[in-house]
């Protein structure tokens, strides 16, 4: 198993957060990357996690945070050019066999593009 496919498991793992009754004064929007570290992590190893993140984003075993979030992650690879993460999403899509694979990548592509 390679890193990035180690830290893919953790894409919906949440930064535990304050007691309610603490007070939070928060100077700037927050990155959703610093409530959930998995997202900054692939990012950080830059395109060599992009198929480790398409493993998990096919998977039908992956929870919906974990599939928002890498698909996310997946979008912030190409920040420079997001429309290739949507086709690179999409051609995944076509190259699987199995239909749920498919789909819910075809799905995860469709996500990007917003």
């Amino acid at each position: 198993m390679t890193q990035a496919a180690l830290v893919t498991r953790y894409l919906d793992f949440r930064v535990p957060q304050p007691r309610s009754g603490d007070v939070i004064i928060v100077r700037r929007i927050p990155w959703i990357g610093e409530e959930y570290p998995a997202i900054d992590t692939l990012i950080g190893m830059g395109f060599g996690a992009g198929p480790a993140i398409v493993d998990r984003l096919r998977d039908a075993g992956t929870s919906a945070i974990a599939r928002k979030n890498g698909v996310i992650a997946f979008s912030e690879l190409y920040r420079a050019n997001r429309g290739l993460a949507v086709e690179k999403l999409r051609q995944a899509s076509v190259r699987q066999k199995d239909r749920t694979a498919a789909r819910l990548l075809l799905e995860c592509a469709q996500e990007a593009v917003k």
